[in-house]
């Protein structure tokens, strides 16, 4: 942010971002607005087919197949839930790039996932390629009853599209205790998050998966907030939040 002292506006897409831009130039702290990343929340509401849940219920990740993702401790965690018999039945899946020049961790990443999970979770962990075609992309998570977004990226995440779009669809969000979530999630309220500085981070997503498999009523009451609360990010709500701020930069006192 240093490199940007002579801009006139910087748009930070959560608060955690906002600060620390803040921190890095504190010369440009009035001119770094929170900004929220805009979604078609529209085409993903609509995206949820009618009628009772698939089965089995999916929990799944859509992003870059990548370490800093920690998907890892969402697959350790598939296994953990494999021993509590009482759950309905469910799977995860995994949706998006592995190449790296796609963002991606390469091939040698996933293979090395599936050797290390594939034989205990068999038929319950599916691995499929990136969509990139949005109603494509918004019937993927209109199917999810959980979407988990367990990244262990302390410093390179501003707040991730796909878990907005995830919310938008009404499925119920599962993500790591990052600081760029705060804006998005609260836990009880919208979704669930979970401690990944803990001594065992898989432990603790696991327990929040149990939680929401076992309860059907949770994850209806869940789903129906984040839906509701992922609507400030529509198109509608964020191209009028750039209004309000143009028209302060050139001082025309419009926006509407």
């Amino acid at each position: 942010v240093r490199a940007y002292g002579g801009a006139d506006l910087l748009l930070a897409t959560s608060e955690a971002v906002a600060q620390r831009a803040r921190a890095e130039n504190a010369s440009m702290s009035d001119r770094i607005v929170r900004f929220p990343n805009p979604i078609d929340w529209s085409l993903h509401q609509a995206a949820r087919p009618a009628g009772p849940e698939p089965v089995p219920l999916e929990i799944g990740y859509v992003g870059r197949l990548h370490p800093e993702k920690g998907l890892e401790w969402l697959l350790e965690a598939g296994v953990r839930l494999l021993s509590q018999t009482d759950l309905p039945p469910w799977k995860i899946t995994l949706t998006g790039p592995v190449a790296v020049s796609q963002g991606g961790g390469g091939e040698h990443y996933r293979d090395a996932l599936l050797r290390e999970f594939a034989p205990a979770l068999g038929s319950r962990l599916e691995v499929r390629p990136p969509v990139f075609d949005p109603a494509a992309l918004a019937r993927i998570y209109g199917r999810l009853a959980v979407f988990c977004y367990p990244s262990r990226a302390e410093r390179g995440e501003g707040l991730s599209i796909a878990p907005l779009e995830a919310m938008a669809a009404g499925a119920v969000p599962v993500v790591s205790r990052l600081a760029c979530y705060r804006d998005l999630l609260v836990d009880g309220h919208n979704g669930l998050t979970f401690d990944h500085t803990a001594a065992r981070p898989a432990q603790a997503l696991a327990a929040g998966l149990t939680e929401l498999l076992g309860r059907a009523e949770l994850r209806r009451k869940l789903g129906t907030q984040a839906q509701e609360d992922a609507r400030r990010h529509d198109f509608s709500a964020t191209s009028a939040c750039l209004l309000r701020e143009f028209a302060r930069l050139t001082g025309s006192g419009g926006g509407s």
